[in-house]
């Protein structure tokens, strides 16, 4: 009995399996990675761990979350050369209930991956699925028409505040048309950025930020798109110096983020967040040297350890041990204070009596407490100012499709350079 009928009776059996072992195992198999396998093979693989009883998927489930990365990646990458197969060669119109399945598979893989260590999970770019966007027909066609409208209405609305601006408004005058200004427009000086764009920003009408936005320095009149990246590198600059008093820093001095208590008044973390909003609406990447958990938050998904470490890696590092590496008698010892300590100030973690230690019983209870109060209600106020401000201007709904890592790569852009491709260019 060769490997196919070996398959076969194995998805035969797959809606009685209490044991899903055996779903780990074939992905592995180099004969599930060749095309000519996809619908023979794949495709029904995929439908029977679709099928699986209650018991036997939250099984699955349990051993996708552990498993190692590299297993994970063959898993993944099988699925998506089948998913590729099928789009390429035009065939999920005919197995569109199988390329469904294995679009179930994927999710099942990115749920695991999601509650996975972190020395065991994959990067995020392994998802993606680059065919899809090469095969319209998916999308339903109201949807494309939407996207194809739209598309064509903001690129009219660029090019017409293009040429309107710089023709100083000749053609509306010309046409006589009274018809509210297309653009948001800022006037600052080089010397009083600041206090220039926040003025603005606060005296603005809330429905005028989503229009273009168009910066005039009073020092220079002419209007062009380096005006507005100029304005966006030096402002966000001078937001991010010390002397602003907006932020609190690492220890390292290399990433910034909110403060516990705020000097200064909350409306300006509000104006910082539609100008956060405003560069990412008007597609300028900007520097925000803050650690992923603001955009996580964002998109509200709960920070965890990995971002403590991530901003400041002596407490991150400390809690890490405390969690996982100290043994209990250690724990027990160390007469840790089940308090936190940040942003220059010793807090007592709320529901616990004063004076009390972290043991071995507690200590999971004192690393989420302690998390959970630096990146979440020690900044509140602040961050609830802020993600107010920014969501005046971007669509949360749209924002939301976002994976944190990606809204940041968008925002931010990325630092991982490929200096030998570089140097030989």
């Amino acid at each position: 009995m060769n490997i196919t009928h070996v398959v076969h009776k194995l998805l035969d059996a797959a809606k009685v399996m209490r044991c899903p072992e055996i779903f780990l195992l074939l992905p592995t198999c180099s004969i599930l990675h060749e095309q000519h396998n996809v619908i023979e093979l794949v495709l029904p693989l995929a439908v029977a761990i679709t099928d699986l009883n209650e018991t036997a998927m939250k099984s699955l489930k349990e051993y996708l979350s552990s498993m190692d990365a590299n297993i994970m990646t063959k898993h993944i990458r099988m699925w998506k050369q089948a998913l590729a197969f099928l789009l390429k060669s035009n065939l999920w119109v005919n197995y569109y209930p199988g390329m469904k399945a294995v679009l179930e598979v994927l999710k099942l893989l990115y749920r695991g991956n999601k509650r996975a260590e972190k020395s065991k999970k994959v990067p995020l770019s392994e998802f993606y699925i680059e065919e899809i966007g090469t095969t319209p027909q998916l999308l339903e066609q109201d949807v494309m028409l939407w996207m194809y409208i739209k598309c064509e209405l903001v690129k009219f609305a660029h090019q017409f505040v293009h040429i309107d601006v710089v023709s100083g408004g000749f053609f509306r005058e010309m046409c006589n048309w009274e018809v509210p200004s297309p653009i948001l427009q800022l006037k600052v000086r080089r010397t009083a950025l600041l206090e220039d764009t926040f003025r603005q920003l606060n005296n603005a009408d809330h429905d005028n930020l989503k229009k273009t936005l168009v910066v005039q320095f009073v020092e220079d009149s002419k209007l062009t798109e380096v005006n507005k990246r100029d304005f966006f590198l030096h402002t966000f600059n001078e937001l991010l110096a010390p002397k602003s008093g907006m932020f609190m820093y690492n220890d390292r001095q290399t990433m910034i983020w909110f403060p516990a208590k705020p000097t200064l008044e909350l409306k300006q973390y509000f104006l910082f967040g539609i100008l956060c909003g405003l560069a990412l609406y008007n597609n300028n990447i900007v520097h925000m040297p803050f650690p992923l958990a603001l955009f996580k938050k964002l998109v509200n998904v709960k920070p965890t350890l990995e971002d403590m470490i991530e901003f400041n890696p002596v407490i991150g590092k400390s809690l890490h041990c405390i969690l996982h590496d100290y043994p209990d008698d250690v724990v027990d010892d160390l007469n840790i204070p089940f308090c936190v300590h940040w942003d220059g100030a010793d807090v007592e973690l709320e529901s616990h009596e004063k004076g009390e230690s972290v043991t071995s019983d507690n200590k999971k209870e004192f690393v989420e407490a302690y998390v959970d109060y630096a990146l979440n209600k020690s900044v509140e106020q602040v961050f609830n100012e802020f993600k107010r401000g920014f969501y005046k201007v971007c669509d949360e709904d749209v924002v939301n499709f976002f994976q944190p890592e990606e809204l940041r790569g968008v925002m931010v852009g990325t630092e991982e350079y490929d200096w030998d491709t570089f140097r030989q260019v």
